[in-house]
């Protein structure tokens, strides 16, 4: 049984109750916790005696804290330790164990990022694939090193200002074209005028051992690598692919290295002016140049094999011969940057056309009209790029209405376009939307696909795109299939306007929304009708 000391302190024989401590209500002990009363000379030691048993208890709930806390922490060490264990014994019953190879060959060429990714990126990294792939496990690494294919591309890029030594060291080079054994080699390098051009030309170097495996080469050239690259003549048996860049204007008359590729079938060449290169022209299938249009007259009278052509004209001092159509029987997709090209063409199999507009595209629509008579061929895809109005756009779709996939591509870089150049695009797709006004008759019914992109400032109306793909999902008959919303720069649809976009594909609409690096990509293969 409890007893009271002399200042009414509850006591015990023994230790220290672990219940709370209680002081009784009325007694000395009492009033003295609740006030700011000095303690009598006789209660000085009742209460260090008690302050003394607290500290006491104290030290021993330290005491007893000290070794749950260390068995709480033995606990857990023993937790860890098991679970690893139960993660790795449900590690071996992984359905990764049991892919076979060829299945994991498979996931592994898919995990390659696109070559843009590495493009732009400008450097090597081992976190990226397929060198990461060697670094997860053994078998992963076996397999990596045995799957030629995954090293079958080169992308290798100098960008300004960084270090022209870690772009892709030269032994890792060497290692990668040693991992592609004897498979064909897709090579993209984009060099760089600078002073430290050594790195450059000495991988560069290294690939050029290897070029009668090329089957690709997109090239950036400058002064010292141009060398290298007209010293391939003759070496170059597989090259199918050829895209040329220049940063500055070759040193150089001509340019016949290419002249023997015997299996080339599609060359591009961007240079700041044009110099002649000598082709197997007859064998190409795609090619894309600017020059003059008697270069391009010359060429497109010997490659009857063309299906893809991207036609840019240097208009200075430009001037046009009569025109004398020329026959291309299997041209299907054509870029032309002037409408009078369309004079010159006949093409019985085309089926895509891209212009580059300035605001001139009425004088498309009366060309087009003659070439697709002149033709009577199946066209079914119009890409307008830079600047297309509203009513010349109108116009070709009404002189063309075998046309069902639309495409606009608006461009107006760094400078804010004035506010009519702006409402253009939005202007269409507005006069594109269906409206549900009685009597109001719907413009380009016979659309199926329609691809909105803008790049440089951003000035597409979202909203109005929304709206337009909506009404024409929504209508009756349906009048739209696919769609896709590119924006190369500013920000994506707020999320409502996400989240509509986003229902209309889950009621079946093939839909894509595209930003960044992706949308660059798509920008460029849209322009360029290559897909």
């Amino acid at each position: 049984m409890l007893s009271t000391d002399g200042v009414g302190r509850q006591s015990s024989p023994g230790s220290i109750s672990k219940e709370e401590w209680n002081v009784i209500p009325g007694t000395r002990h009492h009033q003295l916790l609740h006030s700011n009363e000095a303690p009598l000379e006789s209660e000085l030691a009742d209460i260090e005696t008690a302050s003394s048993d607290l500290d006491a208890h104290l030290a021993l709930l330290d005491d007893e804290i000290a070794r749950l806390k260390a068995r709480v922490e033995q606990l857990e060490e023993e937790r860890l330790a098991i679970g690893t264990r139960r993660q790795r014994n449900h590690a071996i019953l992984s359905p990764l164990r049991r892919i076979p190879p060829e299945v994991l060959v498979e996931v592994f060429l898919c995990s390659l990022p696109p070559e843009y990714v590495d493009y732009n990126r400008g450097r090597y990294d081992i976190k990226e694939s397929p060198w990461v792939l060697t670094h997860v496990c053994s078998r992963w690494r076996t397999v990596a090193l045995s799957t030629s294919s995954l090293w079958s591309r080169i992308v290798i890029a100098y960008h300004p200002g960084d270090d022209p030594f870690s772009a892709y060291p030269l032994p890792l080079v060497k290692a990668h074209i040693q991992r592609s054994g004897s498979q064909q080699l897709a090579v993209t390098f984009c060099g760089r005028e600078t002073p430290y051009w050594e790195p450059q030309v000495e991988v560069l170097q290294c690939l050029t051992q290897h070029c009668r495996r090329w089957v690709e080469l997109d090239m950036r050239l400058t002064s010292r690598l141009l060398p290298l690259v007209t010293s391939l003549r003759d070496q170059v048996p597989c090259l199918r692919k050829i895209y040329l860049d220049c940063e500055s204007q070759p040193a150089i008359q001509s340019l016949d290295c290419f002249e023997t590729a015997r299996s080339l079938v599609d060359f591009s060449v961007d240079v700041p002016r044009y110099i002649p290169i000598h082709l197997p022209v007859h064998q190409l299938t795609r090619y894309s140049m600017k020059a003059s249009w008697d270069v391009h007259h010359s060429l497109l009278t010997l490659a009857l094999n063309l299906v893809e052509a991207w036609i840019q004209v240097d208009v200075d001092d430009q001037r046009w011969p009569e025109p004398s159509p020329i026959i291309l029987p299997f041209l299907r997709r054509l870029r032309v940057s002037e409408p009078e090209i369309l004079d010159y063409i006949t093409a019985p199999t085309l089926e895509g056309i891209a212009f580059c507009i300035d605001d001139d595209d009425l004088d498309f629509q009366h060309r087009l009209a003659a070439l697709l008579h002149r033709s009577s061929c199946p066209m079914r895809r119009l890409c307008l790029d830079g600047r297309p109005t509203a009513c010349g756009t109108l116009a070709i779709l009404q002189a063309a209405p075998c046309i069902v996939e639309l495409v606009i591509l608006s461009v107006y870089g760094e400078t804010p376009p004035l506010d009519d150049e702006a409402t253009e695009v939005n202007t269409l797709m507005s006069t594109l939307t269906v409206s549900d006004v009685p009597g109001c008759a719907p413009v380009g019914l016979h659309l199926r696909c329609l691809i909105f992109g803008s790049e440089g400032r951003p000035f597409l109306d979202q909203a109005i795109f929304l709206e337009m793909i909506r009404s024409r999902c929504r209508a009756a008959p349906r009048h739209i299939e696919r769609a896709a919303l590119v924006i190369c720069e500013g920000p994506l649809p707020d999320p409502e306007t996400l989240n509509a976009l986003y229902a209309l594909r889950r009621e079946g609409l093939d839909l894509s929304v595209l930003e960044g690096d992706a949308a660059d990509d798509a920008m460029d293969r849209l322009r360029y009708m290559t897909s």
